[in-house]
């Protein structure tokens, strides 16, 4: 994933968690903010209590090639903080990609009409 679409700092993670729209399903908790960059701008957060760095290495790597091709067609862009949860752990790509397309659904119509 290019790095202009990723939130680096703690105290815009920060910002994102208190004041954006929370969101739930089986595999992930998506945090959704407006965005304070020109392009939409993502976080992944996994715990150490989804297993070893590699397992947890491997749900990042997962989790961006979801996102990716939906990141730059969010308008107006937003800054995104996903926790994954215990499901993740042995999801495919496939069913990761699926529940990103739900999540990112269900949260983005609460805030503003967004194209995703």
């Amino acid at each position: 994933m290019n790095p202009r679409y990723r939130l680096r700092t703690a105290a815009d993670i920060a910002r994102v968690r208190a004041q954006g729209t929370q969101c739930r399903n089986a595999h992930l908790v998506l945090y959704a903010d407006a965005g304070a960059a020109p392009e939409s701008r993502l976080a992944l957060i996994v715990s150490s209590k989804l297993g070893v760095a590699v397992r947890r290495n491997k749900i990042r790597r997962r989790l961006r090639e979801a996102f990716r091709p939906r990141l730059p067609r969010l308008q107006p862009p937003v800054d995104l903080v996903v926790i994954a949860r215990g499901r993740t752990r042995g999801a495919s790509l496939v069913t990761l990609s699926a529940a990103v397309g739900e999540i990112l659904d269900q949260c983005l119509a609460r805030r503003s009409p967004v194209v995703a």
